[in-house]
């Protein structure tokens, strides 16, 4: 049997790593296989970019029937050799997406389980969450295009659908509610590295996938650094995976930050840097907008500030609050 891991971030990675742990799977039988240009520092065993993003659908109707059949045949062959043309077991990060039914369709595929990914794992409406509805033109271009392989409606989390095994999380929190619900051995590790580290900025992608706008990110940011420039000597930030993509994204933030050098040392944090086990590693407190990071930080009792509110205050189209996800503490700036 092959196991292969679907990872986009640092959770979902070591959530793989404690499943390849708890199930006591040998090295060589298991693939990591990473998206949204997600990077392993020192992989643990044989690691591959999955070539089919999602962003947009690899597999979307609109490449017309030719390209289409095309895309699938080349998936197919990638998920045989990857597989040795053996059966295998798929742990993905949610089920919303074409390549997951197209990948489970496989015949070697005996099984798929969900892995924690960040929020959505810790609000039980995901459940009920579907990609898009389906009308009578849709459904006739999924059996045309697909040949039954997708369904016309795509949970974001399809615990209903055949050969579902388990949700794995690193807490009773995550999948809390959800069946087959299995809490992993704590993931996290304490790293001497990030001792003395008092104060992070984690940057996320919101504005990079336009749910808000360069002027209302620059207007929070800019809000957050006059706050805190007469109060602390040093800011630890770090990236999110997709603006490695393009270095104008970085020189977007960079430039935010350059006024400020002179009122405190604004450090970047290097790529591969584990916020989670900074989070284990430290007493820093954390500025977020709405990563995941705010929530795992505040459930191991770090002090949390959110930008959030002052996002939707700027723009009121965007609407965000932990809540949905995470009773805790987060202080909203």
């Amino acid at each position: 049997m092959r196991y292969l891991f679907f990872v986009n971030n640092h959770i979902s990675h070591l959530t793989a790593k404690g499943i390849i742990k708890h199930l006591e799977l040998k090295i060589d039988d298991c693939t990591f296989l990473t998206e949204r240009n997600y990077e392993i520092e020192n992989p643990l065993g044989k690691t591959l970019e999955f070539p089919f993003s999602h962003l947009p659908d690899s597999f979307r109707v609109a490449l017309g029937p030719i390209r289409l059949r095309q895309k699938i045949k080349s998936l197919d062959s990638f998920i045989n050799t990857i597989s040795d043309h053996q059966p295998f077991e798929i742990f993905v990060t949610q089920t919303s997406i074409t390549y997951f039914y197209l990948i489970h369709s496989n015949p070697n595929c005996k099984g798929f389980s969900l892995i924690e990914g960040g929020l959505g794992c810790y609000n039980l409406e995901y459940l009920k969450m579907v990609s898009h509805k389906a009308f009578w033109l849709r459904r006739l271009l999924y059996r045309l295009l697909y040949r039954n392989r997708v369904p016309e409606l795509k949970y974001f989390f399809n615990i209903d659908f055949p050969k579902f095994k388990n949700c794995y999380g690193t807490n009773d929190k995550a999948f809390k509610g959800f069946k087959n619900q299995i809490v992993l051995d704590n993931p996290f590790t304490n790293d001497t590295r990030y001792k003395g580290i008092n104060n992070v900025l984690v940057l996320d992608a919101i504005r990079e996938f336009n749910y808000i706008s360069s002027d209302a990110v620059k207007f929070v940011l800019t809000f957050l650094l006059e706050k805190l420039k007469n109060d602390i000597e040093q800011l630890h930030f770090k990236f999110h995976p997709e603006h490695y993509r393009r270095p104008e994204d970085m020189a977007f933030y960079k430039n935010i930050f350059a006024p400020y050098q002179k009122h405190f040392t604004i450090i970047e944090l290097d790529k591969h840097t584990v916020l989670e086990n900074l989070i284990h590693s430290s007493d820093a407190n954390f500025y977020v907008f709405v990563s995941s990071i705010g929530m795992y930080a505040d459930m191991m009792g770090k002090k949390v500030f959110s930008l959030a509110k002052k996002l939707t205050e700027r723009e009121n189209t965007f609407k965000f609050q932990y809540e949905s996800y995470h009773k805790g503490s987060i202080q909203y700036l």
